[in-house]
């Protein structure tokens, strides 16, 4: 297998670019659910959890990658509906 690769490159070498640049945009998407899998929130591996994650983020948390001058702070009507849902099971 190696050795038709090998050879292909070699007769057409224009296609040297063309597969690194396939190959860097797939790792690079390979790459980007792997992030997205461990690090956002809203992003559900394990549905038999009992909680959602997107539940477990508080108020005054930043969950954004890049933020300017942006202070979070907590809503008490929204904490007030959290506890009356807190109760019921999904």
């Amino acid at each position: 297998m190696s050795n038709f690769v090998v050879r292909t490159f070699k007769s057409y070498p224009e296609l040297v670019p063309l597969a690194s640049f396939i190959g860097l945009a797939v790792g690079g998407g390979i790459v980007s659910i792997v992030y997205s899998i461990f690090t956002k929130s809203d992003v559900i591996v394990n549905k038999n959890k009992e909680t959602p994650p997107w539940e477990l983020i508080k108020g005054d948390q930043d969950r954004k990658l890049f933020t300017i001058n942006q202070k979070y702070k907590e809503i008490p009507e929204l904490e007030e509906l959290k506890k009356d849902i807190g109760s019921y099971k999904y």
